[in-house]
């Protein structure tokens, strides 16, 4: 049962980054179904092309864009934001704003996917594109421009198109690779920064538990003795009461020392005066210091356990 429009070779095997002949030998070989036209021409449904490019690991946001444009570009050379310009420009920027803005879903994924598509960098993604538009969002409810529920659709329509990239990421082994886990304190329900970190941490090759928003630090402390991550990232973007936040840091701290866990905090919440005295974790400002600090440990965690 066809999925929606046919798409044709030249088109699969450009979102895919490979050559035509190359597809046409695997439809030759039975890889993967097609229908022909009167003129003998191959045709793929877009539900046969996802299955194959998962199965076979090929990046699919490229080709996820061409389906939801209903198959309408010729390759992914006609995607603005993938080949023929920068995806960081400020137009990028103001199409997904004006996208969240009059809640088109179908759009903002398409900006969100193309971008990514084009660097492949879930930091650069996060800094340069999602964390601008949101700013800008959280500025527009501020001045009253913005009602809370349209911040709130934003925030969910983002969010579900970052938890469909981490899903493409996922490892296969957990076991062999090292843990990291995330939260956002109690009295903070973002959740959006915890999926960007989730996803930059997983291209780095890291198994991540994502433990979600408003956790109380207590219990996080009982999740990071009872399963022992190497690293540990907090999310935090409403402060309550800073006093009892420095303390809860303070507690869980300790406990990752013990196990010898590095920690890092980040959010627009997140001050150098909640972790005065505390000797160990460091503030990012930004989703690539969180990358890159997760690449700089990874090798020494390696090490650590051979």
């Amino acid at each position: 049962m066809s999925t929606g429009r046919p798409l044709k070779t030249q088109q699969v095997a450009d979102a895919l980054g490979i050559g035509v002949s190359t597809l046409k030998r695997w439809i030759d070989a039975g890889r993967l179904e097609v229908s022909r036209t009167v003129g003998r021409h191959r045709l793929i449904d877009p539900a046969e092309a996802l299955r194959f490019a998962r199965d076979q690991q090929f990046q699919t946001s490229q080709l996820e864009v061409l389906i939801a444009e209903g198959g309408e570009h010729g390759s992914a050379e006609t995607f603005p934001d993938v080949e023929k310009r920068s995806a960081w420009d400020s137009r990028s920027v103001e199409r997904l704003f004006d996208a969240l803005k009059r809640d088109d879903r179908r759009e903002s994924r398409r900006v969100i996917l193309a971008a990514y598509g084009h660097i492949k960098d879930a930091a650069q993604l996060s800094d340069e594109l999602i964390c601008p538009v949101m700013r800008m969002v959280g500025d527009g409810w501020g001045r009253g421009e913005w009602d809370v529920f349209e911040e709130h659709q934003a925030s969910q329509t983002v969010g579900s198109v970052v938890q469909a990239l981490i899903e493409k990421v996922r490892p296969v082994h957990y076991a062999l690779l090292p843990l990291a886990i995330g939260a956002a304190p109690e009295g903070d329900q973002s959740t959006l920064g915890l999926l960007l970190g989730e996803l930059a941490l997983r291209e780095q090759g890291w198994h991540v538990k994502n433990l979600g928003a408003n956790l109380p630090l207590k219990s996080l402390i009982r999740a990071v003795r009872s399963h022992r991550p190497a690293l540990i990232f907090l999310s935090h973007c409403h402060l309550v009461d800073p006093i009892i936040l420095h303390d809860e840091l303070r507690l869980l701290n300790e406990s990752a020392r013990e196990i010898g866990a590095q920690m890092i905090l980040g959010g627009r919440a997140m001050a150098p005066d909640l972790i005065r005295g505390i000797e160990g974790p460091i503030i990012g400002q930004s989703m690539a210091q969180l990358r890159d600090f997760g690449r700089q440990i990874r090798p020494n965690h390696q090490e650590a356990n051979n």
